[in-house]
């Protein structure tokens, strides 16, 4: 997503989000800061994504790597630095050519984090399965409230 007022809008887990550095509008620097969950500390990165459209075949694609810590970065001591090891994510437009009332995509999402915190593996999969769900539910009744159907 190019636009960081609508991924603020979107997530409201988001404390800050802000380019830092770009080669262009395609290929950013960000740092992104959530806010406190339950007792963890708020985590936040520095990361390099790349954006890319495939206009004829209607997908959309972004992939996003952390880098080593950048000085310009708004990183506050209190938070612990995460890694984004890998993630990436396409979406393609299932209504493409076709006169539907309403669009419809189908979205694929990978995520690999180094959320740097001491947890059984076992424990860390079912927290991160469940709020998964929880994150993909939001994120729907979300961009229904913001953008509602005709």
């Amino acid at each position: 997503m190019r636009s960081i007022d609508e991924q603020k809008r979107l997530d409201s887990d988001i404390d800050k989000y802000q380019v830092i550095g770009a080669e262009d509008r395609d290929n950013l620097l960000i740092y992104l800061c959530y806010k406190k969950m339950l007792l963890a500390t708020p985590r936040d990165f520095v990361y390099f994504k790349g954006i890319r459209k495939e206009a004829h075949e209607g997908v959309w694609s972004d992939v996003a790597r952390s880098i080593n810590f950048v000085s310009n970065s708004p990183h506050k001591e209190k938070n612990v630095l995460g890694r984004i090891i890998l993630s990436g994510l396409t979406a393609r437009d299932l209504s493409q050519g076709e006169q539907q009332p309403h669009r419809k995509c189908f979205v694929r999402l990978y995520t690999e984090v180094d959320l740097q915190i001491e947890m059984p593996v076992f424990v860390m999969r079912k927290f991160v399965r469940s709020q998964s769900r929880q994150y993909i539910e939001k994120l729907i009744a979300r961009i229904a409230e913001l953008y509602p159907l005709a």
